[in-house]
């Protein structure tokens, strides 16, 4: 049994205990608890100092880094390059395919081809990549994304495309104008004499030899397509897009007639890769 005077050392101890953790301020039990700490140091100190003794060797030790930071400033370097060529292949293979899309059908029936360089000779024409020429066919028609590019122009040791805007390079077509019926789009073919498209080098396209009240009274206007049209082309790429509308007036050199001129949808001069027919399919 307890005798009443430990009891009241207890009751004492215990009073206090909630005094210092409740009622007075730090400032006055924090100095008094830093000195009552002390007294536990003998005991505390050897069971602190045993218990590392212990969970030492339990524990794993952190891995060292042998690299320098120069090391790893150059790793990091290496990996953001890494991921941005990576990135570049998806944008190359996310382009192609939308390449893919907008030649619709046609695009089982091309070979891809990648484009080497321009003319060195001053025309309107793209030099093909010649690892990647197969059996293809001279005048097979070549193609891009926003429609007709022009033709083949195979030559021993290599092959270029001869663009459409190149000087001299002529075929007939038709009009074609995308119009709102009741909410459905309708192509709707203008009714207007069959536009001559010739090249007049330098990346420009024109309609030639129509006379200024044909175009006044067929509506032509800025904006309207212009699509192939001519026997003389394979049958798969007729009605393939040449160019838009970016002008319509009448000539300045002779009143008669008008000056209409046309825009690819891209560059021609500029394409990376090209879309040539296949030769069985040229001959349909």
């Amino acid at each position: 049994m307890s005798s009443p005077q430990f009891n009241r050392v207890y009751a004492t101890l215990l009073g206090g205990a909630f005094l210092c953790a409740f009622v007075l301020p730090s400032s006055l039990t924090d100095p008094a608890r830093l000195h009552l700490a002390g007294l536990f140091n003998p005991l505390s100190s050897p069971v602190r100092h045993i218990a590392a003794a212990i969970d030492r060797p339990l524990t794993p030790s952190a891995a060292v880094d042998p690299r320098g930071t120069d090391d790893l400033a150059r790793e990091n370097d290496e990996l953001r390059q890494e991921i941005a060529r990576l990135q570049a292949d998806v944008d190359r293979l996310q382009k192609l395919e939308a390449e893919r899309q907008e030649l619709g059908d046609l695009k089982a029936q091309c070979v891809r081809v990648a484009v080497a360089g321009n003319d060195s000779g001053g025309r309107d024409a793209l030099l093909l990549a010649a690892s990647t020429i197969g059996p293809l066919d001279q005048d097979a028609p070549v193609l891009y994304s926003g429609g007709l590019a022009g033709r083949l122009d195979a030559r021993l040791g290599g092959a270029r495309v001869r663009l459409l805007t190149d000087d001299g390079v002529a075929m007939t077509g038709a009009f074609i104008r995308f119009v709102d019926s009741g909410g459905t789009i309708v192509a709707t073919r203008l009714t207007a004499p069959t536009p001559l498209v010739r090249g007049l080098g330098h990346g420009e396209l024109a309609i030639v030899g129509m006379k200024w009240t044909d175009a006044a009274t067929a509506g032509i206007r800025e904006g309207d397509w212009v699509v192939l049209s001519d026997p003389d082309w394979p049958q798969a790429v007729q009605g393939t897009r040449l160019g838009r509308v970016v002008s319509c007036e009448r000539s300045r050199q002779t009143q008669l007639f008008a000056d209409i001129r046309l825009q690819p949808e891209a560059d021609l001069s500029r394409l990376a890769d090209v879309w040539v027919l296949r030769a069985n399919q040229a001959e349909e």
